[in-house]
């Protein structure tokens, strides 16, 4: 059968086929195809884009959640650090002779937020907490290798006192004493008194960052 454009066009051809109703149906199937189609894509990005505020808005909820509970944290070291070692550590006696119990975990809300601390879009508050963070625990350190150092001058001093209050001891015991001395001055000049400085100045920076 030789079908010609131009019957075609005309919407008949010889065998009485309808052309034109043919094609009509063709685009109108065609056209609400492509309709649904971009009903669709619409339809998913919509969706895409709200699940993606939603989450986005659940993030900045729990950041914030977060920054309040290091900062409650923080509030607590500063309390400790005011009240309990700054009174004994910034003072002229040359020596720390307190011994501190370290089985508390002090930085509880900072260790089981490690992930999150890095979405904190405040570039300046996020680098005081850790360097907050980081001092203390360096402090805490240094606390703990006073605390071995004034358990070894115990040791020497009773070597040499052990049977009697007016003992000198031997020269090597003698020495050891003064060891113990020296580096338990060197452990709170080096160490505790610069690093406990150095965390109040962080607090104060802190307080600084959260009242702009």
């Amino acid at each position: 059968m030789h079908i010609n454009i131009h019957e075609i066009l005309l919407g008949s051809v010889s065998n009485g086929f309808q052309w034109s109703t043919f094609l009509t149906s063709m685009c109108g199937v065609v056209v609400g195809g492509l309709i649904t189609l971009f009903t669709s894509i619409y339809t998913v990005q919509k969706n895409y884009e709200n699940n993606f505020e939603l989450l986005k808005k659940q993030e900045e909820i729990e950041t914030k959640a977060t920054i309040k509970a290091i900062i409650a944290e923080l509030n607590g070291l500063r309390q400790i650090f005011e009240f309990e070692f700054m009174p004994k550590i910034l003072t002229d006696e040359k020596y720390l002779w307190f011994s501190y119990p370290l089985g508390t975990d002090y930085f509880t809300v900072f260790n089981a937020n490690t992930s999150k601390i890095g979405k904190i879009t405040n570039d300046e508050l996020r680098e005081c907490i850790i360097n907050l963070y980081i001092t203390a625990k360096f402090f805490l350190d240094s606390i703990s290798t006073n605390n071995s150092l004034l358990k070894y001058y115990e040791k020497c001093y009773n070597d040499i006192h052990s049977f009697s209050s007016m003992s000198q001891g031997t020269p090597e015991q003698q020495e050891n004493l003064n060891i113990a001395l020296v580096r338990l001055a060197e452990s709170k000049t080096n160490n505790l008194v610069p690093t406990c400085q150095k965390v109040m100045v962080l607090f104060k920076q802190l307080d600084n960052i959260l009242q702009k």
